[in-house]
């Protein structure tokens, strides 16, 4: 499955990278890490960190699956 997924976005991946690569020389892009690409790309907008049990009253305990999914 996880091949199948990455040859269906492998098109839509290189013409990405190829217009990205018009606008900038690929040696400049690696002065960044990965974060500051994210940052460069998509913009500013800080990652989402959820309280499930915190925020649920009580209904969610960390260790349960739902809530074990948001914390790191």
């Amino acid at each position: 499955m996880r091949l199948s997924l990455l040859i269906q976005i492998h098109k839509q991946c290189a013409a990405f990278r190829n217009g990205l690569f018009d606008l900038l020389h690929p040696e400049w892009l690696q002065m960044f890490d990965q974060q500051e690409l994210q940052v460069l790309i998509s913009g500013g907008k800080p990652p989402c960190h959820a309280d499930v049990p915190g925020y649920s009253e009580g209904l969610y305990r960390r260790t349960e699956a739902a809530a074990a999914q948001f914390h790191h």
